[in-house]
């Protein structure tokens, strides 16, 4: 693996063993929920790119940009509710 990699390959290999990206877990998110979203300080990793790219690459026909999680947050949502602060966007920590 590659210092820059920050685990893309590795995604790439469990997926190839057939991880199903729309697992849930006990609060509702998925795979794409969870690298979605901003870490701290609503800072958005280029690595988290990498995964959201490798994703949509691997299963584009099963990723739901969709899902909610049990609070009723999307990805799209989580990724603009970090920025914004809008009843109609709650972010990751509401």
């Amino acid at each position: 693996m590659d210092k820059r990699d920050r685990g893309g390959s590795y995604l790439k290999a469990l997926l190839d063993l057939g991880a199903d990206v729309e697992a849930v877990d006990n609060m509702g998110w998925r795979a794409l929920h969870t690298v979605i979203k901003p870490g701290p300080g609503n800072v958005f990793m280029e690595y988290q790119l990498d995964y959201i790219k490798v994703l949509l690459e691997y299963a584009p026909h099963k990723v739901d940009l969709d899902a909610r999680t049990n609070q009723g947050q999307t990805p799209m949502s989580l990724l603009i509710g970090s920025y914004i602060k809008y009843p109609e966007f709650p972010g990751p920590d509401d």
